[in-house]
């Protein structure tokens, strides 16, 4: 007997061996788990703003996911994938915002001081990140909704 388990934090599986000692023997049990948190919402905005990093950080997230969805098991990332995507377009739609703002305070016939930050690396690369996984995020919320309509599930 072969079971398949994801598991949050080490107190979970300690209960669950604990229980499984009760109910099994040890001989014929053969248990794999993956501990595997959820991405956090503002994965793209913590230390370090590192391109490379953040995006092998989401395409590993995605890839747990996509076993996750293979198995049939939706909850809990088909919900929280939509709300990283809801994250991530506010953020854009944010920054665009500020940037228009700023470029319409700027006067035509008089000097302008420079805005300190207007430029900033930093921020031009989460921008990068973020643009690219939207769409990346939106293939998976669309993989698990198709999965949802053969086989409805509780979602939490």
């Amino acid at each position: 007997m072969v079971l398949f388990l994801v598991i949050k934090d080490l107190t979970n599986i300690l209960i669950f061996f604990q229980i499984c000692k009760l109910f099994y023997s040890k001989k014929y049990l053969y248990i794999k788990y993956y501990c595997m948190e959820l991405l956090s919402t503002t994965w793209y905005f913590e230390f370090p703003f590192d391109y490379e990093i953040k995006l092998y950080n989401l395409l590993s997230y995605l890839r747990v996911v996509e076993d996750s969805f293979i198995k049939k098991c939706l909850s809990p990332h088909l919900l929280h994938l939509e709300k990283m995507e809801n994250e991530l377009l506010n953020f854009k739609t944010s920054y665009d915002k500020l940037i228009d703002g700023f470029n319409k305070k700027t006067y035509k016939y008089f000097e302008n001081e420079p805005i300190i930050g207007l430029d900033n690396s930093d921020m031009l690369e989460i921008y990068g990140i973020v643009d690219l996984s939207i769409p990346q995020i939106k293939s998976k919320i669309d993989m698990g909704y198709k999965i949802y309509k053969t086989s409805p599930q509780l979602l939490y």
